[in-house]
């Protein structure tokens, strides 16, 4: 099974591939550890499972919502993701504007946070309201930039995203963009339809042309020797038309009558129509049926007729076949106590079975058997959960759009208008090195750029559709050909000579594939990614407990792995990768450590030839721990070209064995020499000269050329005739939608629908 656990270590394993193409196993190993608040130290808790996706909080639906775990099943990890899940507490309890949190690991990395209470933007008119005429000089508005609002008092505040900058800001635009917005909007909603439209037109114009060619194509006749010898035979004359003699007629009326287990079907009754519906099915059944009746009376008129048999009036109570019926309850006209006791009584039945030596054993008394009735049943292995009202995106009169970097957030403004500054919730988490400022708050549309987005504030699991980590994640380099040649079928859907599809088509040239980074498995804040975990190192935590500081030392033990692959068991070298300090319950802390190892492999294959059969955990501590990796750098890097291997034998004394095997084998021109006299050595299979089919390679060559030939032909013709189509489509499409062209640029200036006939001006 991928997942497993051993003395209180959780593991998992799964088979993969890295980026770099390496096949192998990749296997996790998993630890929790609670704090001994006054020791300092660390001792082992009950470890939860391997996490196979992020888990969310359930107080809230993705993407409004942050994540409460990572995943932790990742192939590979570059760095160390240190992750915190806790909440940030005022000094002594008492609430304040503002104050801030750190987090110290001494040579590993030391960070801050600054906790801001509840505030908002305040919005200032701009310096004068522009007129369409005040534009069409060129003046330009001026907005001032926004205030921040005093913080108010706090005392504690969860560490989530959804305190910190982003969300969702509203588009409001000014009344002169707002009406060149509309009108671009119709403009663009009418190319929209116009192109499926122009689809719609393309279509019926292939199949007219392709009905035009089958009708032209008219089928020529074929003579067929065989074919007409067959006809004169059995019509006994030349003409298809004639019919069958006599004769024929009754010999084969003779064989059909027939039947010696199987239909004799003659050959002139293959094209018979079958029935077209069941009633006329019905009807060829009757009638063969009266057929047979009759036949059966012919051949012996003395029997007696069957007399039909009564219909049982009970029937429609029984679910029967031709051999075993059974009660139907459900039809039957009870009273309801009566079917009350037939219920309970079935359920004693179906409790019951055979045990080995056939006796009933009740499974309900016997073997505590659960009743899938409900769900009741799992609520003793289930904890219960208060039922939560989950945060929902609000719904908004006006368009909207998503800070890339943190959906969930808060203080997000893309306009200078007052319904989209004026009293939109300031983030409560900021970074002390980083904090937002007033001026250049706004970001207008036109400058936002991804390239310039601001990490939210946090030390939470970073979500992994937001930037920046969402833009490591692309394609394998094994999947690159394929991804080209999609991207070259989805052009193929748009008309490269389409003014309008002209801007898809540029885009899809300009799209560069993105490529996978191995950034994209790491789980934390980007700022919260360190080279390296050693596993014993102190941990200093400020104000994220209600005492203030929390001090204690890392575990300091590690998971000595060996991996059994059909070939005994084999040592598998681990690194930290992730550690998470759980903090949400300050009178409990504890922390998480995960380790990754990677076992290579040829292929998958390799994996169905030497499949995984057992891993095991040896728990050590630090120093043995660091004992085991010097053992292990010395086997790596110690070795010299003189040392022997386990054999006896190293690598330079197998070459040379390797190079003297076939100096004594083959001659100096490659020839195989005998051992004893030298002598050349004729070898059936390797020297024999075998005859293929060179004296047909030129004119299957010719052939090939011609074949290609034609098809480029056959292709270049289709492309014409596709064009020729696609333009017509175009006209027509324009035509039907009234949409008026720039003749230079192909721009849509104006849309002006036809009037439909039969409907006129009203008088």
């Amino acid at each position: 099974m991928p997942e497993f656990e051993q003395h209180g270590w959780q593991g998992f394993w799964l088979p993969g591939r890295r980026i770099d193409g390496q096949h192998g196993i990749v296997v996790i190993i998993k630890r929790r550890f609670e704090v001994d608040m006054m020791s300092a130290t660390c001792r082992p808790a009950v470890t939860p499972p391997v996490s196979l996706m992020q888990e969310p909080y359930d107080d809230g639906e993705p993407p409004m919502v942050s994540y409460r775990a990572p995943s932790e099943i990742a192939l590979e990890k570059g760095k160390v993701d240190v992750i915190v899940r806790g909440t940030a507490y005022a000094p002594q309890g008492r609430p304040v504007p503002q104050f801030d949190v750190e987090m110290r690991i001494p040579n590993v990395l030391t960070r801050r946070l600054r906790i801001f209470g509840d505030r908002h933007l305040i919005w200032y008119p701009p310096v004068k309201w522009l007129t369409a005429e005040d534009l069409a000089k060129g003046e330009t508005w001026i907005w001032p930039d926004p205030d921040f609002s005093e913080p108010a008092p706090i005392d504690k505040l969860p560490l989530r995203y959804e305190s910190s900058f982003g969300g969702w800001a509203k588009i409001i635009l000014p009344p002169d963009a707002q009406k060149m917005a509309a009108e671009a909007q119709v403009i663009g909603q009418v190319i929209e339809e116009r192109r499926e439209k122009k689809k719609e037109i393309l279509e019926d114009l292939k199949k007219e042309e392709e009905a035009k060619n089958k009708k032209d194509d008219k089928p020529k006749p074929k003579g067929d020797e065989k074919a007409a010898k067959l006809a004169e035979k059995a019509f006994g004359g030349g003409a298809t038309d004639e019919k069958l003699d006599e004769e024929t007629a009754k010999r084969l009326a003779e064989e059909e009558a027939k039947d010696d287990g199987m239909k004799v079907v003659s050959a002139y009754r293959l094209g018979k129509d079958m029935p077209e519906t069941a009633d006329e099915a019905d009807a060829i059944s009757a009638a063969e049926a009266a057929a047979e009746a009759a036949k059966k009376k012919k051949d012996n008129p003395d029997a007696e007729e069957e007399e039909p048999k009564e219909e049982d009036p009970n029937a429609k109570f029984f679910s029967s076949s031709d051999s075993t019926s059974m009660l139907d309850i459900s039809k039957l006209n009870l009273d309801d106590e009566f079917k009350d006791d037939l219920a309970e009584r079935a359920k004693v039945e179906a409790r019951k079975l055979k045990d080995e030596e056939g006796t009933l054993r009740d499974r309900a008394t016997e073997f505590g058997d659960i009743q899938l009735t409900d769900d009741s049943w799992a609520s003793k292995y289930v904890r219960a959960r208060p039922e939560k009202k989950k945060r929902k995106l609000e719904e908004s009169e006006v368009p909207t759009m998503p800070y890339p970097s943190n959906l969930c957030g808060k203080g997000f403004v893309v306009s200078h208008m007052e319904e989209g500054v004026d009293k939109v919730p300031l983030p409560n988490i900021e970074d002390p090195d980083d904090l937002l400022q007033p001026d250049g708050y706004v970001v207008e549309l036109a400058e936002f750029s991804l390239d310039k987005l601001r990490t939210p504030a946090g030390w939470a699991t970073y979500p992994m559709g937001c930037y920046p980590r969402a833009k490591y994640f692309g394609l394998y380099t094994w999947d690159v050909e394929a991804a080209k040649k999609a991207k070259e079928k989805a052009k193929e859907e748009f008309d490269e000579e389409d003014p309008d599809d002209k801007p898809i088509i540029a885009a899809y040239d300009n799209l560069e594939l993105p490529l996978m980074h191995p950034l994209a498995f790491q789980e934390a804040h980007p700022k919260l990614q360190v080279p390296e975990v050693r596993g014993d190192e102190d941990v200093y935590f400020t104000n994220l407990t209600p005492e203030g500081n929390l001090y204690f030392k890392m575990p300091g033990v590690h998971p000595t792995v060996t991996i059994d692959m059909s070939r005994g068991p084999e040592y598998l070298s681990l690194k930290i990768d992730q550690v998470l300090f759980d903090l949400e319950d300050p009178k409990q802390p504890a922390v998480e450590m995960l380790w990754r190892g990677f076992y290579k492999l040829r292929d998958y294959d390799e994996l169905g030839e030497k499949p995984l059969r057992k891993i095991n955990i040896i728990e050590v501590d630090q120093e043995g721990w660091l004992e085991v990796k010097r053992k292990e750098t010395k086997k790596e890097t110690g070795k010299s070209d003189g040392d022997k291997d386990e054999e006896g034998f190293n690598e330079k004394d197998l070459e040379e064995q390797y190079k003297a095997q076939f100096k004594k084998q083959r001659g100096g021109k490659g020839q195989r020499l005998d051992d004893v006299s030298d002598a050349v050595v004729f070898d059936q299979d390797e020297d024999r000269q075998v005859v293929h089919d060179e004296w047909d390679e030129g004119i299957r060559a010719e052939k090939q050329a011609f074949i290609d030939e034609q098809k480029a032909k056959a292709e270049a013709a289709a492309k014409i005739r596709e064009k020729l189509l696609k333009a017509k489509a175009r006209d027509m499409a324009d035509e039907e939608f009234g949409i008026i062209r720039d003749p230079d640029t192909g721009e849509v200036l104006a849309v002006e629908p036809p009037e439909k006939p039969g409907k006129g001006k009203k008088k």
